[in-house]
């Protein structure tokens, strides 16, 4: 049983490193610098300390974060307003908390709804 738990479906396995490559590339930064020797090619030849010189000062201009950040903040500038209609007192009760509390772990619905759009946008 537990096989079945930790099975990935084979279009996910053909796409994580490219997912991978993706996120490193959006949020840039530490996280890029880290993961350089994915990205960044071994010359032929290249002396061991050379090439551990340009992993160390390895530079991305992270544009693409920016654009991706910025597109999302102008399309969700306002949350939107949910209106919960009906004569079932429990069930409007149960959604104004959902709405609030979606995950368990305090996110609204509306940055839930936000932070998979983002996803999205990076991934494709």
């Amino acid at each position: 049983m537990i096989e079945n738990i930790n099975r990935e479906h084979p279009e996910y396995i053909a796409q994580k490193a490219m997912w991978k490559q993706y996120r490193d590339l959006y949020a840039g930064g530490e996280r890029l610098r880290t993961n350089a020797s994915e990205y960044l090619v071994r010359r032929h030849r290249e002396p061991g300390e050379v090439y551990g010189e340009r992993l160390s000062r390895v530079f991305y201009e992270n544009y693409i974060g920016s654009i991706v950040d910025w597109y999302a903040a102008t399309l969700m500038r306002r949350e939107p307003v949910l209106l919960f209609e009906g004569t079932d007192e429990g069930a409007k009760a149960f959604y104004n908390v959902f709405s609030e509390n979606c995950d368990l772990q305090g996110t609204t619905v509306h940055e839930l709804f936000r932070q998979r759009f983002l996803q999205t946008l990076v991934k494709g």
